[in-house]
């Protein structure tokens, strides 16, 4: 999401420790919500942000609307997502991918399952 591409990052996740310690899920409150930000800023033409903790207040919001069973604020275009399995050709194809574009991998190739834009696997696949 731009974090990884910026010389800044040192690679902390302590941040996102505080938003599980906090309750927030990882599917439903901070996949969604950081990339409905990120979204909104790419069309924008903004700087991604240097920090994780620029995310807070969108994904608090994020959450306390899924537990109020209201809807989720509108921070930008929903994104939808897919799961791929380690051993799939999806899987192989989007770390391929993300490698070709600089970013580090190292990090996804550890994880059993990886929750991606759909629209990543489509352009992969040549769909859409």
């Amino acid at each position: 999401m731009g974090v990884t591409n910026d010389p800044r990052w040192m690679g902390n996740w302590s941040q996102v420790q505080i938003w599980l310690a906090n309750g927030y899920d990882t599917e439903l409150d901070i996949w969604p919500a950081v990339a409905s930000c990120v979204e909104r800023l790419k069309k924008a033409k903004r700087r991604m942000p240097t920090s994780l903790k620029y995310f807070n207040e969108v994904i608090a919001e994020h959450h306390q609307a899924r537990i109020a069973n209201a809807p989720v604020p509108k921070t930008g275009p929903a994104i939808e997502t897919i799961v791929v399995k380690r051993g799939s050709p999806d899987y192989a194809a989007y770390l391929e991918d993300q490698r070709r574009q600089g970013k580090r991998t190292a990090f996804l190739e550890t994880r059993e399952a990886l929750t991606v834009p759909l629209t990543e696997i489509q352009k992969l696949r040549g769909v859409g």
